[in-house]
């Protein structure tokens, strides 16, 4: 951090981004946990320290917090990640720890009844991929999706070739949040845009892959569900 003293938060982030992410992919099949917290602190405070810097004294950290910190990541409900919407900076603490599985001396890919064993694991391999390739908050989203396409039923495969789709269109009033996100293939997403992105029983397919719903009720129909509780 000593040389990005003068950097913009673009090349902070350019910098620190793949220090982190190749840092704690390569080292989550080990008992981590609690060092990607202290990494994640020890970040942090660097980050506050590179903000106050960049400012005269008479703006307040809170003015300076609004303006690079806050809830960027899709996938979360975290406000206090460093950058914005379209780019902003992975947390250590959001990897996950995963165990590295040996395989047993005398199990073939070629014993038939081997094969669901063979699956499993090289759906739980893929899956770590996809932990590498994408960032912390959007493979959330992926892994609700259990790593597959919810309009083709295929699974998503390279991420060089996804796109993530606003349920929703953003010109309808749709979010940038999880439960209006979801990963299709680029062909798929030409393909919805095609037949309608407003299409409810498209809507109705993306929403079952990720099992929400939108929360459009009115406060009277809040009032009346809390009443028939009662």
């Amino acid at each position: 951090m000593a040389q990005l003293k003068g950097a913009s938060e673009d090349v902070v982030i350019a910098k620190l981004q793949p220090l982190i992410r190749g840092w704690t992919n390569y080292h989550n099949g080990t008992v981590a946990k609690e060092t990607f917290n202290n990494l994640n602190e020890y970040v942090r405070w660097k980050l506050v320290r590179w903000c106050l810097r960049r400012y005269p004294k008479n703006k307040s950290w809170e003015w300076i917090k609004a303006k690079h910190f806050g809830k960027f990541c899709p996938g979360r409900e975290d406000n206090h990640v460093f950058g914005r919407k379209d780019n902003y900076l992975d947390k250590a603490q959001w990897t996950n720890i995963t165990r590295h599985v040996l395989v047993t001396h005398n199990y073939s890919k070629d014993d038939p009844e081997l094969q669901e064993y063979w699956k499993k694991r090289q759906e739980k391999n893929g899956k770590k991929a996809a932990e590498g390739a994408l960032s912390k908050g959007r493979n959330k989203i992926a892994l609700r999706q259990k790593y597959t396409c919810p309009y083709c039923g295929q699974p998503l495969g390279e991420y060089n070739n996804v796109h993530l789709h606003h349920i929703i269109p953003r010109e309808n009033g749709g979010k940038d949040e999880a439960g209006n996100l979801v990963y299709v293939h680029e062909d798929c997403h030409r393909t919805i845009h095609a037949l309608g992105a407003s299409n409810p029983e498209i809507q109705e397919k993306l929403y079952r892959a990720i099992k929400t719903r939108p929360r459009n009720r009115k406060k009277s129909q809040k009032v009346q569900t809390r009443l028939s509780k009662d």
